[in-house]
């Protein structure tokens, strides 16, 4: 989802290679079996999405294909899915 939203100029290259990083450590730490820490490196995931959308660094809005869309709150949704998914193992 980060790559979708950055493509669509909604999040910086800068900002998408930050929660690309921070994503892959968290599926790294799910790998070798360290749901807590996973859990925790999401948990920061979603207060630095709302500490950059609170800065402007990530837009308010978005659109794509006649689509209006907070990044934000998508990028969020789509880290507690993964947390959801983590919880219920």
């Amino acid at each position: 989802m980060i790559g979708s939203v950055q493509a669509a100029g909604c999040i910086s290259t800068t900002i998408a290679g930050a929660l690309k990083a921070e994503l892959n450590l968290a599926q790294n730490l799910v790998t070798n079996h360290r749901t807590n820490l996973a859990l925790d490196t999401y948990n920061a995931m979603l207060i630095e999405i709302s500490t950059l959308s609170s800065r402007h660094l990530i837009a308010s809005t978005c659109g794509v294909g006649g689509i209006s869309f907070s990044p934000a709150l998508v990028l969020a949704t789509d880290i507690r899915g993964l947390m959801a998914g983590l919880r219920t193992k």
